[in-house]
């Protein structure tokens, strides 16, 4: 899950590049990077934005944090330089009741890290919309809650190959199904019902 200096060393022996976040203690990330949390409001506001930059010796990590909400610590072996980007989002004004475009900076590392994982980060999201496992439930057997995360990552992954599939062949005027119709739809069909559920 997380990500130390010793494992992109060694990726980087066998010609591979990573990226990821990390803990700020025992994964080879420089003190010189580390941010402590802080909690008065105070020192809040005087730490969000701190952009903390180090190299490794050899030039083969760079480790950075930044402090958001919390502090992010990542060590990447992928990327030279970091650099803040402009990003814009879609976002709901309740004063002016639409949506408007908010334009606000990020780290290229963070950006690519959060594009470009292949997928990961998107079934995770996924998994948690729609989960079967509650977090309150107990199961008496140790297994049943890897059944139940296998079942959330099939789901999660079943609907990300829908959406490809509709990228390629939708019907003009068609709409693809929302990903709780979609979950709706797979749940009926897997309990053996035929009727589709309700709109």
């Amino acid at each position: 899950m997380f990500n130390s200096k010793n494992f992109l060393d060694w990726l980087y022996a066998r010609k591979k590049l990573g990226c990821g976040v990390c803990r700020a203690y025992g994964r080879g990330l420089p003190g010189c990077v580390v941010q402590s949390p802080v909690t008065r409001k105070v020192e809040l506001e005087a730490a969000v934005g701190i952009v903390k930059v180090a190299r490794s010796s050899d030039f083969k990590v760079l480790a950075l944090s930044i402090y958001g909400s919390k502090p992010v610590h990542m060590l990447t072996s992928h990327h030279s330089e970091v650099k803040l980007i402009g990003k814009e989002r879609k976002i709901w004004d309740a004063a002016e009741s639409r949506l408007t475009t908010l334009n606000f900076t990020r780290l290229n590392v963070i950006d690519d890290y959060n594009y470009n994982m292949n997928g990961v980060d998107v079934v995770d999201q996924l998994r948690n919309q729609y989960r079967c496992n509650d977090p309150w439930m107990r199961q008496r057997k140790w297994w049943f809650p890897i059944f139940l995360w296998c079942i959330e990552v099939a789901c999660g992954n079943a609907y990300r190959c829908y959406q490809e599939m509709c990228k390629k062949g939708l019907a003009e005027g068609e709409k693809p199904l929302t990903h709780r119709r979609f979950i709706e739809l797979l749940s009926s069909r897997l309990c053996g019902l035929d009727t589709k559920p309700a709109e």
